[in-house]
Order: C-alpha cells, then sequence, then structure tokens
C-alpha cells in the first residue's frame, strides 16, 4: 500500500496499536510494525529514529486521545461540586483505557518513552493541574489541608490508573464494558466524597 509521507507516521501508530493489543509492547519491533503498516523497514526508524521515539510519539497520541475522553466525561457531568469532577476525570481515563488499551498500556511504560520530550511533558502536566485544580475549592473551604494536596493527588491517579488496569485484569475480565464503567464509577464516588467533605 502507497501512503503519502503526511499519512505514513499515522499508519505506522495505527499499526504500533494494533500490534501493542496482539503481541505486547515488549514484543514490539520497528521491522514488525513496518510489516504490519504494509511499508518498507526503514519508513519506523526515519520517522521516529528508534522504538523509544515510536513508542513517544504513539504516548502523544495518546495524551490527546486521554484528554478528549476525560474532557467528554466532564461535559457530561453535573459540574457542581469537586466530588462530580473528580468522578468525572476518573470515568473519562477508565473510557480511554477501554477504548485505548494499546496507548493505555504505552502511557503507563515510562522507561520505555523519551520522557524529556517536550511535548510529552506538556500533556501529563495538563492532567496534573485539572486534577489539582479540582482540590482548589476543598482547601479553600477548609475541608482539605493545602499541605496534604500533592498525597491527596497521587493517591487519586492511583486509583484511577488501578481502576483501569483491573477493567481489564481477571478481576473485571467477565464484565461487560458498561458493568466494568458501573463498579468503577461507584468506586471513584465512594473516593471523591470522602475527599471532599
Amino acid at each position: 500500500m502507497a501512503y503519502h509521507h503526511v499519512d505514513l507516521p499515522v499508519a505506522l501508530l495505527s499499526a504500533v496499536g494494533m500490534l501493542v493489543n496482539e503481541e505486547g509492547i515488549d514484543a514490539l519491533t520497528l521491522r514488525g510494525t513496518a510489516r504490519r503498516a504494509g511499508v518498507s523497514h526503514g519508513a519506523p526508524a526515519h520517522h521516529f529514529g528508534d522504538k523509544r521515539g515510536m513508542l513517544t510519539a504513539f504516548a502523544k497520541q495518546a495524551a490527546v486521545h486521554l484528554e478528549r475522553c476525560v474532557q467528554n466525561a466532564l461535559n457530561s457531568a453535573d459540574r457542581t461540586s469537586a466530588e462530580a469532577d473528580l468522578t468525572a476525570i476518573g470515568l473519562g481515563f477508565l473510557e480511554f483505557s477501554i477504548i485505548h488499551p494499546a496507548h493505555f498500556l504505552v502511557v503507563s511504560r515510562d522507561e520505555l518513552l523519551d520522557m524529556s520530550d517536550v511535548a510529552l511533558i506538556a500533556a501529563r502536566h495538563r492532567g496534573v493541574k485539572l486534577v489539582q485544580g479540582v482540590f482548589a475549592d476543598p482547601i479553600e473551604c477548609g475541608r482539605l489541608p493545602a499541605e496534604d494536596r500533592d498525597a491527596v493527588v497521587l493517591a487519586y491517579w492511583a486509583l484511577v490508573t488501578g481502576l483501569s488496569s483491573l477493567s481489564d485484569g481477571l478481576s473485571m475480565s467477565t464484565l461487560t464494558p458498561g458493568q466494568r464503567r458501573a463498579r468503577a464509577h461507584t468506586a471513584l464516588e465512594l473516593f471523591s466524597r470522602r475527599l471532599t467533605r
């Protein structure tokens, strides 16, 4: 299949997603990605340099998908409380892991990414700032000590990423995506309620 030069990176990243879903991240190679995309074996190196560069490009694509899922969840939520916002952000992250499982796997493997990449750093920073901002009201109202904010944000991210990881694991593998969302929604609401009241 012939690709226009601009479309080739997109085709290669699509192949990355398919291969990660089928074989796992560790089995991914530049040559295998080229073969799956139906292009010359040198194309991935030409566009991304090496496997780390290719996975970093895939992680930046993941950041776009994640931000879209979180924003959609926030847009659908009753934005009247920090609890509602935290629940929505968590559900957006879970939705991202269900719709884009390969992207979810890659973004959680920092050791395989170029963590000095400016765009990747900026995307991660936006996510942290979004969650930190939700805690502004509970801090101002005295429900959450300001000095605890970073620890609480860490605990929140641990819950969100843990739920997302479990959603495809043995503990929830027999559930439909709707049932997974419902269980995660309950867990997120309980956690968020405790934090923000």
